[in-house]
């Protein structure tokens, strides 16, 4: 592996190492009429067909929502730092003091179906899956958030993902002071899907691979390890790690 290489990937285990160290504290919310453009890693389901809801788990057993991404190939660096999600909202609703809880999973649609549900508190059982990258970092809702909007959730803490892996993004309803027993998502029908990509859902019996595949629209949003300048982390790092640089570039 060439320095600039072996930096990328010192940066990329810093990364993960301080993701980890920090936990999920609770993330931000911004509603936005606009689609999202810039910052994106991968996203899918552009093309609204119609909407699935989110349930409080004391309003209906069928009370999760999901949606797998496949990183792509990155070119910049060794891998993508995870900084958001956007989703799009169905419907006209307004919130007080709600929740939506995000998850991150390593795994992909045919693990989570052979899952048995939630009932004893675990989504991941039954499912091979053991990698949470994000484990139900809660983000408040208020006030009216229109039809169409899109609704922006900013992490914490940044997460390091994997290039050409399949994850899993995954969200649950809690009706805290509002009125609204559930939140509506904007879902696309299933021509043009993304590769990897595919809608889940929950039950207290049952993890549901959606066989349409009918995917959530989502926007994966970050950017690539190592796209901040390879100089400038070179330079960085290498009193970090003790490295002796001087045979890597001309000096004069």
């Amino acid at each position: 592996m060439n320095p600039a290489g072996k930096i990328k990937s010192i940066l990329f285990v810093c990364t993960l190492i301080l993701s980890i160290a920090s936990g999920a504290k609770g993330g931000s919310v911004v509603v936005s009429a606009d689609v999202p453009t810039t910052d994106i890693i991968v996203s899918d389901g552009e093309e609204r067909a119609t909407f699935t809801k989110i349930f409080d788990v004391d309003a209906s057993d069928n009370h999760g929502r999901g949606n797998t991404f496949t990183t792509p190939n990155d070119f910049v660096g060794t891998g993508w730092v995870m900084t958001g999600l956007t989703i799009r909202k169905y419907n006209n609703q307004t919130y007080n003091n709600d929740t939506l809880k995000l998850w991150i999973f390593e795994g992909d649609a045919d693990q989570w179906a052979g899952g048995d549900g939630d009932s004893d508190g675990d989504m991941l059982d039954g499912t091979g899956i053991t990698n949470i990258l994000l484990d139900g970092e809660a983000f408040t809702l208020n006030g009216a958030i229109a039809n169409n909007s899109y609704v922006q959730l900013t992490l914490d803490s940044a997460i390091p993902l994997e290039e050409d892996m399949t994850y899993i993004w995954f969200a649950k309803y809690e009706q805290i002071d509002g009125g609204q027993n559930m939140f509506q998502l904007v879902q696309a029908n299933s021509t043009d899907v993304e590769p990897g990509s595919n809608q889940l859902q929950i039950t207290t019996t049952e993890n549901k691979k959606v066989s349409s595949p009918n995917p959530l629209t989502h926007y994966v949003q970050g950017y690539a390890t190592g796209s901040g300048g390879d100089d400038e982390l070179l330079a960085a790092l290498a009193d970090l790690e003790r490295i002796d640089t001087s045979s890597w570039w001309p000096r004069d």
